[in-house]
């Protein structure tokens, strides 16, 4: 049976073959707000960070401020800041977030805002998030199942949905190696005459009445351009 993605009010995102590289560059540097709000954080000295991403602020007056510029960045969202570094020679905070690892450097001063726990419930309560759109979680590959009655693409989707995500993430190729459990209408063969081209994977009864549960809506699918085939091949 053809899928019809027309009729289908879910958001679909593929991703095919993408290799991350992280870089280690600034962002341009900008002026740091005069007025801030004390904040609580703990300062290590004569210790950098190295980062994947990141950004600078130039005119900050202390320490304390250069915390809290991280501390502000990560509550808005504006950057995933982890931890900031203040060099008091020329003023200059530099905000940290991604893969961060520390390493000694004279004159600098790491700083780490206390953060604490993010309610989501909270914030949703309060009107500021929609974790269930936001928050997601990847089923691949699993190394057990929960329920032997359903086939095990769907199985894992089931124990995503409730802890209260409607988005997940799913492999969509190898799907017999990927799914194995309780899985019967799998093909025998699924790298190479089984599914031809993407479309005939996500066709697939397993996947097509993933796509229909009700409890989820975007799906993100990670698919290579080998279709059924291993990476690499």
């Amino acid at each position: 049976m053809w899928l019809n993605l027309s009729k289908f009010a879910w958001t679909v995102v593929v991703i095919v073959a993408i290799v991350c590289a992280h870089c280690s560059g600034f962002d341009q540097p900008k002026t740091s707000s005069p007025t801030l709000q004390p904040s609580s954080c703990s300062f290590v000295s004569d210790t950098d960070y190295a980062t994947s991403r990141g950004s600078s602020r130039s005119n900050v007056a202390s320490k304390e401020d250069c915390c809290q510029l991280c501390e502000s960045a990560a509550a808005s969202n504006a950057t995933d800041c982890v931890v900031s570094v203040f060099d008091p020679s020329d003023n200059t905070c530099y905000l940290k977030g991604g893969f961060v690892s520390s390493h000694a450097k004279p004159g600098v001063i790491a700083c780490t805002p206390q953060l604490g726990e993010y309610n989501c419930s909270a914030a949703v309560s309060a009107g500021g998030a929609n974790c269930a759109a936001q928050l997601a979680a990847t089923h691949w590959n699993p190394c057990y199942f929960i329920n032997n009655q359903v086939p095990s693409l769907i199985d894992g989707a089931i124990q995503v949905a409730g802890m209260g995500s409607r988005t997940i993430k799913i492999a969509a190729f190898e799907p017999r190696s990927n799914y194995p459990f309780n899985s019967p209408q799998w093909p025998a063969d699924d790298n190479t005459s089984a599914f031809t081209t993407l479309l005939s994977i996500v066709q697939h009864e397993y996947y097509t009445h993933l796509f229909n549960m009700d409890s989820l809506d975007t799906f993100i699918l990670v698919a290579y351009s080998t279709v059924g085939a291993r990476r690499g091949e």
